[in-house]
């Protein structure tokens, strides 16, 4: 599947995330979308939900994780920018 921006731009967005969860003190940082409003997930892994629910952890240090149903799982694993899935 074709993908329009380069992978670097989802890892800067998430290393923009952890800059500000380390300066703030927060342990985690949390989205939800769903197939009406898809653009919290989408932005952070390039990923939208069509059957499901989706949620996107952004840790302070280490991977952000792509959680998910199991129905999105095939697609999730063909189109996220985020390796770790759940």
């Amino acid at each position: 599947m074709q993908k329009d921006l380069p992978d670097s731009e989802f890892k800067g967005r998430i290393l923009s995330i952890q800059k500000q969860l380390k300066k703030n003190i927060f342990d985690a940082y949390l989205v939800h979308s769903n197939e009406a409003d898809q653009a919290n997930v989408r932005y952070l892994s390039d990923h939208w939900p069509i059957f499901e629910t989706a949620g996107v952890i952004v840790p302070a240090e280490g991977e952000a994780i792509l959680l998910i149903g199991p129905e999105a799982e095939p697609f999730a694993r063909d189109r996220s920018r985020i390796s770790k899935i759940r």
